[in-house]
C-alpha cells in the first residue's frame, strides 16, 4: 500500500464549492488516485486547475453516458446504473444528475473506496480481482466501465466482459472504453500480438498487483472477436469516443434479439414451404378469380357509364 497523501484544506475547500455548483457532493478523497494524477502534473501554483479538470472531467464522462443511453433508447425512470471500478466517484456523483431519476450504484476493488463512495450517498460494494469470484447484488439496465478494460491482462480481459454482461438484464446496455488505434499512436506504434493484443505491466495504482492490473491495447479485431466468443451483441462502437479511448456498447440480448437456434431455423422453414404451397394451391387462385371478378365489374360500371350519357 502507498503512503497516504492528503489533499490541501484550500483545495477540499474548491473543490466542495465547485461540486456545489455542478449539484453534487464535491469533496475528493485523500486517496483517490486519478485526482493525483491530474494533480502532480499541474503547474505547482495552479492547483484549483487539477480540481477543475476532475470534476468537469467527471461530468463529460457522465454527460458521455447519458448520450450513449439517448441514443440507444434507455430511458426511463428507475434506470439501474452501475459505474464499475468506479475509483472515488469522479463519474459516478455526476450520474445521477445527468441521467434524471436513475437509480446509481459503484462498484470498485479498493474497500476505502466503495466506504468513501457511501459516504457520498451512492450505494456500492467491493469488487474483486478474479472475475470468477465477483457477485453483484442484483442486476442492472446499464453496466458503464470506464478504463477498466484499457488495464486488465489477457488472462481476465474476456472473463471480466463476459461475467458483467451476465449482471445484465434483459436488454441492458454494458457500456465500456479501451485503449485502441489512437492510443496506439502515442504507444509509439509498439509491436502488437497476432490478434491485436498488448499488455504493459504497472499503473498508476501501485497497490495492485502489476500482473492483474496494468496498461492494456487492444485492437478493434481482438475486442469484437471476444465479443463473438462469448456469444455476446455488439451493438455499438466508437473510435476515440471518450478522448482517446475506443467506446464499445453491448446490448444484453433478449427475445427480440436473440438468434433462432439451427432446430427452430428449420421448423421455421418447413411452416414457410407448407404456407407458399398452401397459397399456391388454394389461396392464389381465388385471388386470381377475385381480381377478374373486379376487373369485369369495373368495365360493366365504366360502359353503363358511358351508355348514360
Amino acid at each position: 500500500m502507498t503512503e497516504q497523501r492528503n489533499i490541501d484544506p484550500a483545495l477540499q475547500d474548491f473543490a466542495m464549492r465547485l461540486g456545489g455548483e455542478l449539484g453534487v457532493n464535491g469533496r475528493i478523497h485523500d486517496g483517490d488516485f486519478i485526482f493525483w494524477f491530474v494533480h502532480d502534473i499541474s503547474p505547482a501554483d495552479a492547483r484549483e486547475g487539477a480540481v477543475r479538470a476532475y470534476h468537469l472531467g467527471g461530468r463529460h464522462d457522465a454527460e458521455f453516458l447519458g448520450d450513449v443511453l439517448q441514443q440507444h433508447k434507455m430511458q426511463k425512470d428507475g434506470l439501474s446504473i452501475l459505474d464499475f471500478a468506479s475509483g472515488y466517484g469522479r463519474v459516478s456523483r455526476h450520474i445521477a444528475r445527468v441521467v434524471p431519476h436513475a437509480q446509481v450504484h459503484a462498484c470498485d476493488i479498493h474497500e476505502d473506496a466503495v466506504r468513501f463512495l457511501e459516504s457520498i450517498g451512492i450505494p456500492s460494494f467491493i469488487s474483486h480481482v478474479d472475475p470468477d469470484k465477483f457477485t453483484a447484488p442484483q442486476t442492472y439496465d446499464v453496466i458503464f466501465v470506464l478504463s477498466l478494460f484499457t488495464h486488465l491482462p489477457r488472462r481476465t480481459w474476456g472473463r471480466w466482459l463476459k461475467v458483467l454482461a451476465d449482471c445484465l438484464n434483459p436488454g441492458g446496455l454494458l457500456v465500456f472504453s479501451a485503449h485502441g488505434p489512437h492510443i496506439w499512436r502515442h504507444w509509439n506504434r509498439c509491436p502488437l500480438d497476432a490478434d491485436g493484443y498488448v499488455f504493459h505491466g504497472g499503473s498508476e495504482q501501485k497497490d495492485l498487483s502489476s500482473s492483474d492490473y496494468g496498461n492494456t491495447l487492444t485492437m478493434p479485431e481482438y475486442v469484437i472477436n471476444v465479443i463473438r466468443a462469448n456469444r455476446l451483441h455488439l451493438e455499438s462502437y466508437r473510435s476515440a469516443g471518450i478522448g482517446d479511448h475506443d467506446v464499445y456498447v453491448i446490448r444484453a440480448v433478449d427475445d427480440t434479439l436473440r438468434l433462432p437456434s439451427p432446430e427452430q431455423l428449420a421448423h421455421q422453414h418447413r411452416l414457410h414451404v407448407v404456407a407458399m404451397q398452401h397459397y399456391h394451391s388454394k389461396i392464389r387462385p381465388l385471388v386470381r378469380d377475385y381480381r377478374i371478378r373486379i376487373k369485369r365489374t369495373v368495365k360493366h360500371l365504366y360502359r353503363a357509364a358511358r351508355n348514360r350519357n
